[in-house]
């Protein structure tokens, strides 16, 4: 009776406890060595309408693998295998329910594809491939960190600075996109020193950083030595060097002169001067104007802006003369700072005309004539200094230009250049009065002897701007130092 009930009890144990022993033998054996599972074989395996979940767990039964399936995996199977390789039952198992499976070291976890989109950043299944790429400037290891986030989840991106490869391992697509990159970063760095004579570097620093190549490229600002400091490559920075040398030059005054013609116009000559064919690069404006211009309508004319070459002012005063009578009238100048504008006024009243012109916000008065009441045109002028010598000219019609800008219009003068201001064609009525010498002198009796002549007499005013960057104040960087390489 005694060895029965040890029989029993030795059976029971064993029951119990066979199951805990092969799950430790398995635990011990998967710690041991790592399994291939490729050469894990399924010898056959049959689901007719089976519950997925209930396939998956028969599959880790048979073969040992350690599958963990998601709260969404669901799905109904009928498959009939026999002796292949376990991942291709997986394979098939997950495929005819639209789900996906992952290795994660020894789990395999199973999940819809939709989750497996979202957490590995491709489709399940999508090929994968492996390209071997030797940077040509920077380490591995440096591109390495920087492509880190373009690749896939799953994905590898292996760096060996002592062969001075890359290995990358990934969908077909992000290779491509990796590859890509690095041809774009992997290039010839510069560091070179971007000394600033008129504007200072700090107030520039956040626009020209918005320009610095990303991951690679950096820009620090010396305060004392008014300079940026920039390291990006070749191309970038050149690209970068020219927009800090605009920058730079905005920050010049302007000498503005304004001179001014008025040209008594010939009868063969009444629509004024041709200013397309004398001065380059010419455009209308529509700008505010009284009554009195010839071209003038509902209180605007239409006026001619060119820019004429150096010499070429001397030139054209003279040629004036076979279009009328010429009298130059009085010049003004003054100094702009980037930050201001000029305002030029033209009155003119029965063959009275004057010119006056100051910067926005002084306290001059517009030139008026002895009546008080004249007609006449103004505009505003906004000088921007450029990199080149030039000047960029803003002209505004009807306002300071940071209020019309829209309305307003933009004409370049290079070196030395100026920017001429024609079509400013006066009508006036003008009487004239013949009469036979000495009898026509006799009052009363000599009316019959004086006759009295009306006819319009047209003149053209001309208005030249001659804009001249100053030169960099005593003391500001000059020379700027030339490209180091890395």
């Amino acid at each position: 009776m005694r060895i029965r009930i040890l029989t029993v009890t030795f059976y029971i144990f064993s029951l119990f406890s066979s199951p805990l022993a092969w799950s430790q033998t398995a635990a011990e054996a998967s710690q041991s060595e790592e399994r291939d599972l490729s050469s894990v074989m399924v010898d056959e395996i049959a689901f007719r309408e089976a519950d997925v979940v209930e396939a998956l767990s028969t599959l880790s039964h048979k073969t040992g693998l350690n599958i963990v399936a998601g709260r969404d995996v669901t799905g109904v199977v009928t498959i009939f295998l026999t002796n292949v390789p376990v991942l291709e039952a997986l394979r098939t198992i997950v495929d005819s329910c639209g789900l996906a499976f992952a290795e994660e070291g020894e789990i395999i976890r199973v999940m819809t594809a939709e989750e497996y989109r979202e957490r590995y950043g491709h489709d399940f299944g999508e090929a994968r491939t492996t390209r071997v790429i030797r940077p040509n400037f920077m380490s591995p290891t440096a591109v390495a960190a920087i492509v880190e986030d373009v690749k896939s989840a799953d994905g590898q991106v292996i760096p060996n600075d002592e062969t001075r490869t890359l290995i990358l391992i990934d969908t077909v697509a992000k290779v491509e996109a990796i590859s890509s990159l690095i041809r774009q970063i992997d290039v010839q760095m510069v560091t070179i020193e971007l000394p600033l004579k008129y504007v200072r570097a700090e107030t520039i620093l956040d626009d020209v950083r918005a320009m610095v190549s990303d991951s690679v490229g950096s820009i620090t600002c010396d305060p004392l030595g008014n300079r940026l400091i920039l390291t990006d490559t070749l191309t970038r920075a050149d690209r970068i060097r020219t927009a800090v040398e605009a920058m730079d030059a905005r920050g010049r005054d302007v000498d503005l002169e304004v001179r001014a013609v008025r040209v008594a116009l010939s009868d063969d000559h009444p629509d004024g001067i041709d200013w397309a064919g004398t001065a380059s690069d010419t455009q209308q404006l529509r700008i505010s104007s009284d009554a009195g211009i010839v071209t003038a309508q509902n209180g605007t004319a239409v006026i001619t802006l060119g820019v004429l070459d150096p010499g070429e002012y001397d030139t054209l005063i003279d040629a004036l003369d076979t279009v009328g009578v010429v009298e130059p009238l009085a010049v003004s100048r003054m100094e702009i700072s980037p930050d201001e504008e000029a305002r030029v006024v033209l009155r003119y009243e029965k063959g009275e005309v004057a010119l006056g012109s100051w910067r926005e916000g002084d306290r001059y008065i517009a030139p008026a004539l002895p009546d008080g009441d004249s007609g006449g045109i103004e505009f505003f002028v906004k000088p921007v200094a450029l990199a080149d010598g030039g000047v960029r000219v803003i002209i505004a019609p009807f306002g300071p230009v940071s209020f019309s800008r829209e309305q307003s219009t933009t004409i370049h003068a290079g070196s030395q250049q100026m920017v001429a201001i024609g079509g400013i064609v006066i009508a006036e009525d003008v009487s004239r009065i013949r009469k036979i010498p000495l009898v026509g002198d006799i009052p009363f009796l000599g009316a019959p002897f004086r006759f009295q002549n009306h006819r319009e007499q047209r003149e053209e005013i001309a208005i030249f701007l001659v804009l001249t960057p100053r030169a960099a104040p005593e003391g500001a960087n000059n020379n700027p130092d030339p490209v180091k390489g890395p």
